[in-house]
């Protein structure tokens, strides 16, 4: 994990931010919420939100790097399909079955190949809570790169470690049980707004017994997981007093996270579980071994994809072949029912013409793999000074409050920039921000002005 991560975890009381770089959790910071910025679970002032974010951000230091975030699991649906080998080529069939809903957004990944078969983890995820969550980072200057449901997080948290997983928000328990490595129940379930702490401990117990008996009556296990560790985590972990309740109610033994993180020593772990998984995502794949020769490894993105409109597709290429392939069944057909020399003359002109038609449709056919080669080509040669898009994405996330970009050049390896701030006082703490990050070299400022340039060198850009 090279390049800095910033992770996000926001619930129905608190914001949560964490920074992570080269497996080490560098800075980290955490606000309340404000009153009647969510309602109900869900988000009900899209610009308080946004403008706590950002203040949050700025007020602990934490700038650049990837940005991931979590989004609640409440409304969407999580389950994991065990697919016979004759079954796998039904995994879209069998995942809408699995997941019905108009208002979902379907996605799914194959987690494991078995040769009994496949196991794949299937997320319909909230429509309207992945775009607004999406709409409150972008709104704060903070467009994720990565969105996952919690759940996810915390099944990448605990390194493949089974055991129930608990997540214990004042509003709701994230639920996770980890089986072979695999989640294999994923659920969020919501809780009254005020509940004393025998109340959630009830919950949580109640919760346990429910996600188990759920697992049993779906697998035909001659080992049960009974005797699964319980894990829990979240901003109410660290209770006392709620935990021994816990402890006192399940008949699991009740044991505390070990983050595989570099961390410092007075992190609160459990408030931060959510927030190290999603750092967690951008980790390199794990490596196969002799007990693991497929490791799992969870990576559903639900940030929306947008593909190229220049990309050469097979239906493209379908179309003007299909075009073709009716022109010269023309011309056959009309040659075969022609019989006098004139007809044959006719036809033959006919034929001539259409052979410069098709000639025109394979100038296009290779115009349009040119271009694709061309695109490729380019991408290849500007990736390793990154493009514009990416230098002004950089300077965009180090602009403090008042700070306008004004423009951008970008030539050979370095981006020059110029900024204009409402006051002097912010231009100076703007110069400071930008010395102090290390990407944009010597930051000239000889006079109190409120115009800046600097000059970012685009190869430490790409270094991250």
């Amino acid at each position: 994990m090279a390049r800095r991560v910033v992770t996000i975890d926001i619930d129905s009381r608190s914001i949560r931010i964490l920074q992570v770089r080269n497996n080490r959790v560098e800075r980290w910071a955490s606000s309340p919420l404000e009153p009647g910025v969510m309602s109900d679970g869900t988000v009900a002032d899209v610009e308080a939100l946004a403008d706590q974010v950002r203040r949050l951000r700025r007020s602990s230091g934490i700038s650049g790097g990837d940005m991931v975030a979590s989004v609640t699991g409440m409304f969407s649906v999580a389950r994991t399909l065990t697919l016979a080998p004759e079954d796998q080529d039904q995994i879209v069939t069998r995942a809408q079955e699995a997941v019905p809903g108009e208002e979902l957004r379907l996605m799914w990944q194959t987690v494991r190949v078995k040769s009994s078969g496949v196991d794949v983890l299937v997320i319909g995820a909230s429509e309207d809570q992945v775009d607004t969550q999406t709409e409150v980072l972008r709104a704060a200057g903070m467009p994720p790169k990565a969105m996952e449901l919690k759940t996810l997080a915390l099944a990448r948290v605990v390194n493949g470690y089974d055991c129930i997983i608990i997540n214990m928000e004042p509003t709701t328990l994230d639920v996770m049980l980890l089986i072979d490595r695999v989640p294999r129940v994923m659920r969020t379930i919501a809780l009254p707004e005020v509940a004393s702490d025998e109340e959630r401990a009830g919950h949580v117990a109640s919760a346990v017994e429910q996600t188990l008996t759920y697992y049993n009556a779906h697998h035909d296990r001659e080992t049960k997981p009974e005797d699964l560790p319980l894990i829990l985590v979240g901003g109410l972990a660290e209770d006392q007093p709620l935990r021994q309740m816990i402890e006192d109610r399940v008949d699991h033994p009740v044991e505390r996270l070990a983050p595989t993180l570099d961390v410092p020593s007075h992190l609160p772990v459990a408030e931060y579980a959510v927030n190290m998984g999603l750092a967690l995502r951008q980790a390199p794949q794990p490596e196969p071994t002799e007990d693991e020769p497929e490791p799992v490894s969870l990576r559903i993105n639900l940030v929306p994809q947008r593909p190229s409109p220049f990309r050469l597709t097979p239906q493209r290429v379908g179309f003007l072949a299909g075009i073709a392939a009716g022109l010269a069944v023309a011309a056959a057909l009309w040659q075969l029912n022609v019989t006098t020399a004139d007809q044959i003359t006719d036809i033959k002109a006919g034929i001539r013409a259409i052979d410069r038609e098709m000639g025109e449709l394979r100038e296009d056919l290779s115009t349009l793999t040119q271009l694709e080669a061309s695109i490729k080509d380019f991408s290849k040669l500007t990736e390793p000074w990154g493009r514009v898009t990416a230098a002004r994405t950089a300077i965009e996330e180090i602009l403090t409050e008042g700070i306008t970009l004004t423009d951008v050049n970008v030539a050979g390896g370095n981006a020059q920039f110029s900024t204009i701030s409402d006051t002097v006082d912010q231009a100076i703490l703007f110069v400071e921000a930008l010395r102090a990050d290390g990407r944009f070299g010597d930051v000239p400022y000889d006079s109190p002005l409120p115009k800046v340039g600097a000059t970012l060198d685009l190869a430490l850009l790409k270094a991250e």
